[in-house]
Formats: structure tokens, sequence, C-alpha cells
């Protein structure tokens, strides 16, 4: 056997068949677990795993093993491992069960679901006492013992997230409304033989409220119960109940939900200020989107990542580690030109025609095509340039 069969034999790595957000279960899943740090999003680490892996574990996991590749390093900076709530329960785990007082440090936000999160959402603003940030953000740090783990809580409210989250909630209750409107008609046709059964009825209604609130009544049904003309002085009775009902918006409830909107809080367990403030901890959970911007960069049809023709599943991670290699070339021309651009305080068109200092490479590689090289008489020869 060769030695990279051996290696393949002894990994994990597995290709799998499953869920698809392209509906083509059809296709091959892997996971690239990637990781990249500084103003170019340079990737510094990579790890391939099967396409059902879970995202708790092997995040947490692959985190502990860059720290400890880290510290085998004579001049590394200090390790902060940022990611989303996803990791977070795993995290305190991993610190509650570590004996070493050099444990990972991490910053991720803290999942909706847990008790103490839902009651710092609720506080109202004038009893907190905020610290106001750029771009309409706004932040307010408490400490946090959850787990049994000593941490920094950071309560960030967003207007921008407000606004769109509050628009989002205006059209939630909207559509409540005229659902719950169209029920409520048909609920005042319902003949009940018995004014219990109508006010059973009422409650199971307004458990499906969530925004508005039902005024209800339940009304007795007269008539006369012989045919024709009824004898002087016969008064009608009784044959059966309806229920009168209307539903109006629930002030109170959907003001303890705006409460909440554009909110978020982000944990960690740095407890020095002086090495992550409160701003830079916002500052380094907002840069997460740098990653993306690399995985886009992968997932693009430069890569066709959703055709993978290869078997072999060696081959399959061999694959996986070019692609990172190329993104690796990718993130360093991009800032390399970046920089040249500003200090020598120059500009580019960019799609709109308007300049920019700070161009993508795919745009740049894009001005350029059409390029033919050939050899002639020993002599390499370049012809055919365009710039669009």
């Amino acid at each position: 056997m060769r030695k990279q069969d051996e290696l393949a034999a002894k990994n994990d790595f597995k290709v799998t068949y499953s869920y698809s957000k392209d509906h083509r279960p059809d296709l091959k899943q892997m996971i690239l677990n990637l990781a990249t740090t500084g103003a170019s999003s340079f990737p510094i680490w990579m790890e391939s795993h099967s396409g059902n892996a879970s995202d708790k574990v092997v995040l947490q996991q692959a985190a502990a093993r860059m720290q400890a590749f880290c510290a085998q390093l004579k001049e590394a900076p200090s390790f902060l491992f940022v990611a989303d709530s996803t990791i977070y329960e795993k995290c305190i785990q991993e610190a509650k069960g570590s004996k070493s007082d050099q444990s990972l440090h991490w910053l991720s936000r803290v999942p909706h679901t847990i008790k103490e999160t839902k009651t710092l959402l609720a506080l109202p603003d004038e009893t907190q006492k905020w610290t106001l940030l750029d771009k309409g953000y706004k932040v307010t740090s408490f400490s946090s013992t959850y787990g049994a783990v000593p941490q920094r809580w950071l309560l960030v409210f967003s207007q921008q997230a407000y606004t769109r989250e509050m628009a989002t909630l205006q059209r939630t209750i909207e559509k409540e409304y005229d659902a719950m409107e169209k029920q409520c008609t048909q609920l005042g046709r319902t003949v009940f033989n018995c004014i219990k059964d109508a006010q059973k009825e009422i409650p199971l209604f307004e458990k499906k409220l969530k925004y508005h609130t039902l005024f209800a009544t339940v009304e007795p049904m007269t008539a006369h119960k012989t045919a024709g003309k009824p004898k002087k002085g016969q008064e009608p009775g009784i044959i059966g109940y309806k229920i009168k009902a209307k539903i109006t918006q629930d002030q109170s409830k959907i003001a303890q939900v705006g409460l909440q909107k554009g909110r978020f809080i982000l944990a960690t367990n740095q407890l020095d200020k002086q090495l992550l403030t409160d701003e830079d901890m916002l500052k380094e959970y907002k840069n997460q989107h740098k990653t993306e911007v690399s995985f886009r960069f992968i997932k693009g049809n430069t890569f066709e990542v959703s055709s993978v023709f290869l078997k072999k599943e060696s081959r399959i991670q061999a694959l996986m580690m070019v692609m990172t290699l190329c993104l690796m070339v990718y993130s360093l021309s991009e800032h390399l030109l970046r920089s040249a651009l500003e200090k020598n305080q120059e500009t580019i068109p960019n799609q709109l025609k308007k300049p920019t200092s700070k161009p993508t490479m795919a745009y740049v590689y894009r001005l350029f095509h059409g390029i033919q090289v050939g050899v002639y008489n020993g002599r390499i020869m370049c012809s055919n340039v365009w710039l669009i």
C-alpha cells in the first residue's frame, strides 16, 4: 500500500450524500473548515471533514489544535478563536474540563435560548449605561459565570438591525391579524349547543395569538321553536350559543418583543479589558464576514466545487488543500495591490466606472483577458491583450 493510501485509511474523512441546499441529493458533500486572519483574510488553517460532521464538535477541536500549533511558534501572537453561537456551549464545556491555566481564548455570540440571555435582552434601555460606538452601535458590559465559567458578556444594540427587524416584525403582526381575523369570523358563525362548549373554545383560540388580544363574549341565539305564527305573549327560546369576538393588537406584548430587536450578546473568556476591549469584541466578531468572503471565493464558479468528479477520498482532500492554497495566493495578491494603491494614493475604476482604492482581485483578473502566449524560435511571444 502506498503512503498516501495508508494516511487515507487512518483518516475519518468520508464523502456523504445528504440534504443539499441546491436540491441536488446526488452531489457529493464534504466540509472544509477554514480559519483566516488579518486585513486580507489570509487563510492560516484548513481542515477537511466528512459531509455529516457536526460544527459544534469539529470547530472547537480545530481551535484547540490551532492553539497547540501556535504555542510551538516562538513569536506567535496571542490566539483568539472567534465563531458564532454554534460553538458557545462547547467552549463552556471545554473550559470547565480544562486543567490548564492557559486555556483557549474564545469570542462567541451567546444563544438566545439561554435564560440569562433572555433576561438581559429584555432590559429597558433607560436602565443601562450604554457606550456609543460608530455606525449606530451601542454596547454595555456585564460579568457572567454561566456554566461555572467566568466570562465577559457584551450586550450590543445595532440601529440598522433594529430597523430591519422591526419592519419584519410589523409584517409578521399584519400576517397574524389577517389569518386570525378569518378564523375569528369563522368562530363567530359556529353554533354551540351549550354555553360551556362555547366558553371552552375561547382559551383555545387565545393560545394561537402571539401579538393580539381576543375580546369575546358568549351570546344566546333565540328563536320560536314551533312553526307558524307565534301565539300572543309567547317568548322565543334559546336554540344555541354563538361567540361574538374581536381581536386587537396587544401593545404590551409588541413592546416587549420590540425591545429585544436589534440586540444580541457576545461572550468571551478573555477577562482582561486591556487585551480585548469592549469595542474590539464587537469589531472582532464582525470580522467574521471576511472568512465568509473567503468561502465565497472557494465556492465560486472558478473551482466548480459543486461538481467534484474525483472519487478517491484522499484526492478530494488534496483538491480542497489546493483550493486553500489558491485562496492564499488570491488574498496575498489582493492585499499587496490595495496596499500599493493606498501608498501611492492611486485608484482604478470599479465595475461602475467609479474610482476605488480597494478593488477585488477577481475584478482585476477580469480586466486582463484574451491573452495569447506562444513560443517562436525559442522566444516567448504575448499578444492580443485587451483592457475593459
